[in-house]
């Protein structure tokens, strides 16, 4: 046996880290130290909701912040954060009226069959 397995530890070795664990020795120290332990509401949750929160403020598209989040896809993403989103209904409607309006504005063209039929170009 090589010295390098013989130096790892084994499972029963290893400490356990836990949510109580981590929250003891670097959360509560974390909020001791920036001055927000009695504030009512701070919490691990909290944090990352407002994480999120700012970030979508900012501008951070669903896949983005589902990485950030780490999230196991965008669906689960869209369900907690969607309402955070702007609604922007208008600006996709004037985008695509946008994006039309130089196809809309040209006269309708007619296939060589068309033409032959006597159909008249409609715009």
């Amino acid at each position: 046996m090589s010295d390098q397995t013989q130096s790892q530890p084994t499972l029963q070795q290893t400490p356990r880290l836990s949510l109580d664990t981590w929250r003891n020795r670097i959360w509560s120290v974390a909020l001791q130290a920036s001055g927000y332990a009695d504030i009512p509401g701070v919490s691990i949750h909290s944090l990352r909701h407002s994480y999120a929160s700012i970030a979508i403020a900012h501008g951070a598209d669903v896949t983005t912040l589902q990485a950030a989040m780490g999230h196991a896809s965008a669906a689960m993403t869209l369900d907690i954060y969607a309402n955070l989103w702007p609604h922007r209904l208008d600006d996709v409607t004037q985008a695509i009226d946008l994006a039309l309006k130089p196809t809309l504005s040209q006269p309708f063209l007619l296939s060589p069959t068309e033409k032959k039929q006597g159909r008249n170009p409609t715009p």
